[in-house]
């Protein structure tokens, strides 16, 4: 296959997922059932060079952290380790930390979380940004010495936007949500 022929594949099923991840964000679910959905079909991608293991973690409010919570694959150990990374720490904090993709080839010194039973492998760790504000990073993980590909990260880089369309639309509806509350308490008052 032609490196163009291989670019619209690529464009064709990335427009198919974020067509899906955009139905799955109307959908009436919670926020992490709707960012599993997402991570489900981006690991489901045939010709995608990632492994069907990934993770989706979010910031936590007013701490300098991220919380996992969305998986595919990992272990209870693996959950445990990674419930909560700080910014800075392994390859999810450090993309979080720098608002920047962060590319392993294999498990090396910047994997900071190991276990017993590791096998080798690498990872794309994309930031989910919304403008400057790191909202959270998605994990996928590739195979033992992959090679760093433009046409994956964009790919990565349009879902990653696409997760935080949905988290901002979340966090809008929570807040609408809040304040219909308050307003009719504060009607109920009167």
């Amino acid at each position: 296959m032609c490196d163009l022929e291989k670019r619209l594949s690529y464009y064709e099923k990335l427009q198919k997922i974020i067509q899906c991840a955009l139905n799955v964000a109307l959908e009436p679910l919670s926020l992490e059932e709707q960012l599993t959905h997402v991570l489900e079909l981006v690991l489901s991608i045939p010709g995608l060079a990632l492994l069907s293991k990934g993770a989706v973690f979010l910031v936590q409010e007013g701490t300098e952290g991220l919380k996992l919570v969305a998986n595919r694959g990992f272990s209870d150990n693996q959950m445990r380790r990674c419930a909560t990374v700080p910014f800075g720490y392994c390859l999810c904090g450090r993309a979080a930390s720098s608002g920047q993709i962060v590319f392993s080839p294999h498990v090396d010194g910047s994997h900071d979380v190991t276990y017993e039973g590791m096998q080798d492998h690498g990872h794309y760790c994309i930031p989910i940004l919304s403008g400057n504000r790191v909202l959270g990073v998605i994990n996928t993980y590739v195979p033992s010495g992959h090679c760093r590909e433009p046409i994956e990260e964009d790919f990565l880089l349009a879902i990653a936007s696409t997760m935080a369309g949905i988290i901002e639309r979340k966090k809008s509806e929570c807040a609408l949500k809040l304040a219909r509350e308050d307003l009719e308490m504060a009607v109920r008052r009167q």
